[in-house]
């Protein structure tokens, strides 16, 4: 039997193209509260993989693929530690990226009408795809972090007393978190610059010289300048605060905003 793969391909674009019209009365078509609290859910649970990911490229003993090893032991032990410090790192940004974007979970789930520049946005209806993603892009302008006063989150909690509870979680998480110091190496890495590992002064003399008068010392080096962390102490750190503080708060959001934006069903 002949094939005529290019015809059976033209024939199934043909196809691709072609619409269907539908009453609305036969569809339930989703308002955009439920789109933007959709969208916002499935960037937080791909943000919150690419942290476990790259927290769990830290040690894994098949990661030889990201440099081609030199066989001596100085130098392997330099780059082992300084792979695993960039994974490190990695996560603390994409685990920081998940707390930030609840705030706005929060915020967008929200059936109120929010107000910029004297322009209303409402979260219902149904809305052009492009003004949608206008609308979406607006609302995320607005939130900053919990502690400022002009967070909408303030005023959504005035009129909208049935989100108090999700708001007040994620004013407690924050109170919390501000403070940490899983939020203070984000803070240090976004802002400042690049931890030092001590792990790597087993491969490598931590400076060439030290200057002493009397019993205190002078910096010499980089290094005395540094923020020095300890490499694999962080990494256990970020596991706790996955475990025991980051997921649950998560878990528990999105138990309190599900019924409110699906209340209608």
């Amino acid at each position: 039997m002949n094939i005529d793969f290019k015809n059976d391909i033209h024939v199934w674009l043909e196809d691709q193209d072609k619409r269907t019209a539908l009453s609305l009365n036969t569809i339930d078509i989703p308002s955009s509260q439920e789109l933007f609290f959709e969208a916002k859910l499935t960037e937080i649970h791909r943000q919150y993989q690419a942290a476990r990911i790259f927290l769990c490229q830290v040690d894994n003993a098949d990661w030889d693929y990201w440099y081609e090893p030199f066989n001596h032991e100085m130098k392997d032990g330099i780059s082992k530690v300084s792979f695993n410090g960039m994974f490190l790192e990695t996560a603390i940004l994409y685990y920081n990226i998940v707390v930030d974007l609840t705030w706005i979970l929060c915020y967008v789930s929200a059936e109120f009408a929010g107000y910029k520049k004297g322009k209303v946005i409402q979260l219902d209806g149904i809305n052009l795809i492009q003004d949608t993603k206008d609308m979406i892009r607006d609302m995320e302008k607005l939130v900053s972090n919990p502690s400022t006063e002009e967070n909408p989150l303030n005023y959504l909690k005035a009129h909208c007393p049935e989100y108090a509870p999700a708001i007040d979680l994620v004013y407690d998480f924050w109170k919390g978190f501000a403070d940490s110091e899983v939020r203070k190496l984000y803070n240090f890495i976004k802002h400042k610059g690049k931890p030092q590992y001590n792990e790597l002064y087993q491969f490598t003399a931590k400076k060439f010289y030290s200057f002493h008068k009397g019993d205190q010392e002078y910096p010499t080096d980089s290094n005395d300048v540094k923020l020095e962390i300890s490499l694999y102490k962080t990494v256990e750190l970020l596991k706790d605060y996955d475990n025991e503080i980051l997921f649950p708060y998560c878990d528990k959001l999105i138990e309190l905003l599900v019924p409110l934006v699906y209340k209608q069903f």
